[in-house]
């Protein structure tokens, strides 16, 4: 490279430098830097590409997370007011029947006193317009022969 300086009568670091010139300006030259440019701006696309559907999954599968969390609380929280459990010492009774034939002095009130547990109803009036309703009574006399149904709570057998 020398000699070749030498007889341009350029110095070795300047004949570089026209070289370089020379090769940077040539059509070849801007081709290939054209095709890089195109190559990098393409691998610059798909690079962002790629980061943005991994951004995107990324978002989609925390709210997948957080939507099961929050149906988890919520069903939770559902089930949670509705059962009721009994306590363990207190046996489970059952609503049944009873068909009774009225006697001469008796009356709703007798009946309520008798059969209306107070664990069941909040009252003997309770009791009363629940006898009423499943009788069809419109008031509280009632008249002695006529048959009747009262409900009382008790365990099984």
């Amino acid at each position: 490279m020398r000699e070749v300086a030498n007889r341009t009568g350029l110095r070795s670091g300047q004949y570089r430098q026209s070289m370089r010139n020379r090769q940077a300006h040539s059509p070849i030259a801007k081709n290939y830097r054209a095709e890089s440019y195109q190559k990098d701006l393409s691998l610059t696309r798909s690079l962002r590409n790629k980061i943005r559907r991994k951004r995107q999954l990324q978002k989609r599968l925390v709210m997948c997370f957080l939507t099961l969390v929050l149906i988890t609380i919520l069903s939770s929280f559902s089930f949670g007011f509705r059962t009721k459990a009994q306590e363990s010492n207190e046996d489970a009774a059952y609503k049944y029947y009873k068909s009774i034939t009225v006697e001469d002095g008796d009356t709703l009130w007798n009946y309520a006193r008798q059969y209306g547990d107070l664990r069941y109803y909040d009252d003997c009036n309770d009791y009363i317009k629940e006898v009423k309703s499943i009788n069809s009574l419109q008031n509280d006399k009632i008249t002695a022969g006529c048959h009747l149904i009262l409900p009382y709570y008790g365990t099984p057998n």
